[in-house]
């Protein structure tokens, strides 16, 4: 089982399943620490009205400073 308070990949027993496909051998999943970006200032450049908002509307509504730039 998970540990009190821990998710289960940090606590190692994430558990895979193949819906309509098979994984031969064992699996491996390969993890990437990323930066929390909504604790950073956010940029979005976006190429017309409502592509910032489509693309990326949950990152920079969360970001503590966020901007939106818009190139027409």
């Amino acid at each position: 089982g998970t540990p009190p308070g821990g998710e289960p990949l940090a606590a190692g027993v994430l558990k895979l399943r193949g819906r309509c496909c098979r994984l031969a051998g064992t699996p491996r999943l390969w993890l990437f620490r990323q930066p929390d970006a909504r604790k950073q200032r956010v940029m979005v450049i976006a190429p017309h009205a409502d592509d910032a908002e489509l693309a990326a509307f949950g990152l920079y509504s969360q970001a503590e400073e966020a901007w939106i730039i818009t190139l027409t």
